[in-house]
């Protein structure tokens, strides 16, 4: 794709409503580089970042990203808007976008995604789990089926253990358990929906998640490490993150991210630090950014803009590490917002 930094880049951002996307948006609108037209969609048209006009210049609603119709809905909107760029934190459908890379770029959009198989294997835990066990430290892990003896398994987990689906987004449906009759509980429950889950070891402590991003070479272009500074317990979505520059988990993430093959584009690896320091691997988020990466944009890390530059076949370099320091605390916040959707055509 040949484009002069001059012209005006249209960018479609998917999943555009959601709580991860401000960042996005004024990082955007920030950039010294390009000029940058925003069109957004969402399954939600009640989704209140798509009516923020300093933010989104186009709105769509979307069918869901399961509907079979959904991939032809957004080559419709790539068409109608001029696409350049389409970019997607949504897990769920970041395979389809990678698979259908070649339809895509037909269209004249493009895309920053590892290849498919890769985020598939991220996608799932337990594959995740099978790949790295052997090479990192991670929590003790079993893969759900009815034959497991779930009293030997809770004894071997030394009595605490958390139980998550295998393929789901941050936290949601997962559980900490604390006695037996609980685990026999939450095993039923999942065990109905007829999904894949695990059954882990309990690591209390204090969690991390680190933010990296890859060209297309498998060169790292950024490793950061944030403490995630909620009050610990299993939550959807993390509201407050803190940089904590960390040697170690830093690397970890690159190699590990590097082993799952997530190259190009963004990732994030989630560790946990036990009270005597251990650090533990515990899942990777292939192929998106992280919703808390606002402190590093407000440390100079544009990273749509850096995005864009991979997606038009320009040289990302390295950053400075020296610029990232610790302390820049990331808060997310709710507002309200007043629309009229009789001004809002498209949705």
């Amino acid at each position: 794709m040949a484009q002069n930094s001059s012209c005006k880049i249209t960018v479609l951002i998917t999943g555009g409503g959601g709580p991860g996307y401000p960042l996005f948006y004024k990082a955007l609108r920030d950039s010294k580089v390009y000029k940058i037209k925003v069109v957004a969609v969402d399954l939600n048209k009640y989704a209140g970042n798509l009516y923020k006009k300093e933010w989104v210049d186009v709105a769509y609603h979307v069918l869901p990203n399961n509907s079979p119709k959904y991939f032809n809905q957004i080559l419709r909107i790539i068409e109608n808007e001029n696409v350049d760029i389409l970019i997607s934190a949504v897990d769920e459908e970041l395979s389809l976008f990678s698979k259908n890379r070649e339809r895509l770029k037909e269209s004249g959009c493009y895309i920053v995604l590892p290849p498919v198989h890769a985020l598939e294997n991220s996608y799932d835990k337990g594959i995740t789990y099978t790949i790295l066990q052997e090479k990192f430290k991670m929590p003790k892990t079993f893969v759900y089926n009815p034959g497991l003896d779930m009293r030997k398994i809770f004894d071997q987990l030394d009595g605490k253990v958390v139980i998550k689906l295998s393929r789901s987004r941050g936290n949601r449906f997962a559980y900490i358990i604390d006695n037996y009759e609980e685990l026999r509980f939450y095993v039923k429950k999942l065990d109905k929906t007829k999904k894949d889950f695990l059954i882990q070891q309990y690591i209390g402590g204090r969690e991390f998640n680190i933010s990296l991003m890859f060209d297309k070479e498998g060169k790292c272009i950024y490793s950061i490490c944030r403490e995630k500074m909620d009050p610990p317990a299993i939550r959807p979505n993390t509201t407050a993150g803190l940089i904590r520059r960390n040697k170690e988990m830093e690397q970890a993430a690159i190699d590990a991210t590097k082993m799952m093959e997530l190259f190009p584009g963004t990732s994030n690896v989630e560790f946990l630090m036990d009270k005597k320091g251990g650090i533990y691997l515990i899942e990777i988020n292939g192929g998106r950014h992280a919703a808390q990466d606002m402190n590093l944009i407000h440390c100079g890390i544009n990273i749509p803009e850096m995005i864009i530059s991979m997606a038009i076949g320009k040289d990302v370099q390295p950053i400075d590490d020296f610029q990232i320091k610790e302390g820049a605390f990331c808060l997310k916040y709710t507002d309200e917002i007043i629309v009229d959707f009789s001004d809002v055509a498209t949705l």
